[in-house]
């Protein structure tokens, strides 16, 4: 797990990223201005009910944010449904195809 001045770096660095200012967290986190300069100075980090909120307002990887991890990789959801899908699919005929060959085999 990040320690707290690591998870400030990371912070602040996507913060600067976005072109964010510290109200703008405040406003779409809903928590106070020390709480808040409280995470960019690495004097604590904010609670895993907060990282959610983080993670949609900074667009990062809650892995990387946590510091599991050096990349910021976003997941798109969408993407690995599709992969998902297909691999059902191109199951679902494997599965249809043997056992059509082992009624055949009867």
């Amino acid at each position: 797990m990040i320690d707290k001045e690591e998870f400030a770096e990371r912070f602040n660095q996507q913060m600067n990223a976005l072109n964010l200012n510290i109200h703008d967290v405040v406003y779409k986190m809903g928590v106070s201005t020390a709480t808040v300069h409280s995470w960019r100075k690495g004097k604590s980090k904010p609670k895993m009910a907060s990282i959610y909120k983080l993670k949609k307002i900074l667009g990062m990887d809650i892995v990387h944010l946590l510091g599991e991890t050096d990349k910021n990789d976003i997941v798109n959801l969408d993407e690995v449904m599709q992969h998902i899908e297909a691999s059902q699919a191109s199951l679902v005929k494997a599965v249809e195809l043997l056992y059509d060959i082992k009624q055949k085999l009867k």
